[in-house]
């Protein structure tokens, strides 16, 4: 049993050359951010249709907007599609094309510097973003909005590197927060009780507590700009992922496979969080946040009724 984890860092160094690569260039901007326009429509259709998600992401400053209304594009579809950390929160959500679908989310109008922080919030700017601006015709739902009938805006989709050939399981914290932000915009009601049924993954609390206690060691990698050093650990969690939507029997394996896999970064990560105690250093206030249980389904209203079409 003590060969185990020797065994598994053994197998995680042969498989470090084969899920290392060079990143993929910096995507281009779409040239709708070159009009002379002062301000931006953009899309919200992820965890920043909750106004306060979105006005506090910057790490900054709060991120101030001139609107922020309900809209709905056609011929696109919510994807939980961009590669994500399995198996707390495996699926972020983004926007996709879908003949179709009709997707509804935020529409925000923003003076350009206030946009250019949501963008660098999401990893733009950086030398390897995992989402790029996608430009889509936006339909507000209220014909008497200051905007246009049909408002060019944009949204974020997975960059290929990272978008998941199927979707993956948000997580409960994830989805609550679309839950969330979705009543409070007063979204179409199909749309809400499409968000509601979305099956979320759900790890047992062993799982969730090997999870948690490795991020403590990748954390410091991710900090010394070794995060390479993780991606046979990714690379094996993905493969061994079953969705929650999958059979009670493959939950199963695949918990059972995402434990030996983690094994290694789990003993690392309890030796960091041992020696944070002893030190008495606080825990960092992602780790916090993430150590705190995700919240209950938040309860839903009364059925308001559905929005005029525009």
């Amino acid at each position: 049993m003590l060969e185990t984890p020797r065994i598994l860092c053994l197998l995680l160094l042969l498989l470090l050359p084969a899920t290392y690569a060079l990143p993929p260039p910096p995507p281009a901007r779409p040239a709708l951010l070159s009009s002379p326009s002062p301000n931006v429509f953009y899309f919200a259709v992820g965890s920043n249709l909750l106004q306060s998600k979105l006005a506090n992401r910057s790490s900054n400053s709060t991120i101030s907007f001139l609107s922020f209304e309900p809209a709905s594009v056609e011929g696109h579809r919510l994807a939980f599609n961009l590669r994500g950390f399995p198996p707390l929160e495996p699926g972020m959500g983004g926007i996709e094309p879908c003949a179709a679908a009709t997707i509804h989310g935020a529409l925000v109008c923003l003076p350009r510097a206030e946009y250019e922080k949501v963008w660098r919030s999401e990893g733009g700017g950086s030398k390897n973003p995992g989402y790029e601006e996608y430009v889509v015709t936006a339909r507000p739902y209220a014909t008497s909005s200051a905007a246009s009938p049909e408002v060019q805006a944009v949204a974020f989709r997975a960059r290929p590197h990272v978008r998941l050939p199927r979707d993956a399981s948000p997580s409960r914290r994830y989805l609550n927060i679309l839950l969330e932000g979705a009543r409070e915009l007063k979204l179409d009601p199909a749309y809400q009780l499409y968000l509601e049924q979305i099956p979320t993954q759900n790890p047992s609390r062993i799982l969730r507590s090997m999870s948690l206690t490795s991020f403590f060691f990748t954390g410091i990698l991710f900090r010394l700009q070794l995060s390479y050093l993780i991606k046979p650990v990714t690379y094996l969690l993905w493969r061994v992922y079953a969705p929650a939507s999958s059979s009670r029997a493959r939950l199963l394996l695949s918990e059972a496979a995402s434990a030996l896999v983690l094994l290694p970064t789990f003993a690392l990560g309890l030796g960091v969080r041992l020696l944070l105690k002893l030190t008495g250093k606080p825990l960092p206030p992602m780790m916090k946040l993430m150590m705190d249980k995700a919240p209950p389904t938040p309860p839903a209203p009364a059925p308001a009724p559905a929005p005029d079409a525009p």
